[in-house]
């Protein structure tokens, strides 16, 4: 080999170690809050392309005290759980239940529901585009 060939070897290998250095990094993220988090956004999303593949409304309906979800369109209903595991609880400004209705052409209703344990997320729904997002509390 010559000194080239071994010197693009090296280049080559530096750049797979780069790219997967977010990869390793993204398992220190998943904390029991950014669990329970992105179960939650993944809820959410589903709702919102629930609305936009039937072209009707769609409801989320959320109980923070147990993690119990409902999304309901015209025809149809599903529930889940958010995960909390350990001493993760979900907040709603002290409410019972909390919804968010999505409509088909893009707004929903705003919505926020803070994650909290030993750090604390937030996840949120713009109520202009419909997006869904997830913050951490101090960023927010």
């Amino acid at each position: 080999f010559t000194l080239l060939e071994l010197m693009v070897v090296l280049v080559v290998l530096a750049i797979t170690a780069v790219a997967a250095v977010p990869a390793f990094l993204s398992g220190v993220r998943a904390t029991p809050e950014h669990k329970a988090a992105t179960a939650l956004a993944e809820a959410l999303i589903q709702a919102r392309n629930a609305a936009r593949e039937s072209g009707a409304s769609a409801t989320f309906v959320l109980s923070p005290s147990d993690g119990r979800y409902w999304i309901t369109t015209r025809d149809s209903a599903t529930s889940g759980v958010v995960p909390l595991a350990g001493s993760v609880t979900l907040i709603a400004g002290g409410q019972d239940r909390t919804a968010c209705r999505f409509q088909p052409w893009g707004p929903a209703t705003p919505f926020v529901i803070t994650v909290r344990s030993t750090t604390t997320e937030r996840v949120h729904v713009d109520g202009w585009s419909g997006e869904i997002g997830i913050s951490d509390a101090l960023r927010s």
